[in-house]
């Protein structure tokens, strides 16, 4: 019988709490990282269900509204890869921007809800980590939690955006 597993990192004190830890470590990351890759998608939701066991567990990974599975061997990895980091988007939300600023050495990632005056920008040297940083800000600015009041505000403030 499957049986479903979260890693430690990706079970946090709080859902926030463990949101913003998240955030840190991808903001320390220089590149793409399985591991890592793992909590993002955890923490959007996904499932990771043990299957059997054949020279260890077998792993399979399933999205959050079932459509979508993979066996973990060939799970796109959202620290990898630009496509599967940009299907993490929450819904009613959009990329509306990605610049490769040579000047600065990095990515900037924007991404705007739809119904919303809300707007996530992010600065990372990795494209595909940069738009990691943003979906997990864009499902914290989406909580309706005293906690994140000053959360979006900081991250417009910090860009300098209005």
């Amino acid at each position: 019988m499957p049986t479903e597993q979260h890693t430690p990192s990706a079970m946090p004190r709080t859902e926030i709490d463990g949101l913003t830890e998240l955030i840190a470590r991808l903001e320390k990351a220089s590149g793409p990282d399985r591991s890592l890759g793992h909590d993002v998608l955890l923490a959007c939701g996904w499932r990771r269900t043990c299957v059997g066991h054949f020279y260890g567990p077998l792993w399979h990974w399933s999205s959050p509204d079932g459509k979508r599975s993979w066996p973990e061997d060939s799970l796109p990895c959202p620290t990898a890869s630009i496509d599967a980091a940009l299907q993490l988007v929450p819904e009613g939300w959009v990329c509306s921007r990605v610049d490769n600023r040579r000047r600065y050495g990095d990515w900037l990632v924007k991404l705007r809800a739809i119904d919303e005056e809300q707007t996530i920008h992010v600065a990372h040297k990795s494209l595909r980590i940069a738009l990691c940083i943003a979906v997990l800000k864009c499902r914290t600015c989406g909580r309706k939690l005293k906690s994140l009041a000053g959360l979006c505000q900081h991250n417009r403030d910090k860009h300098g955006e209005r």
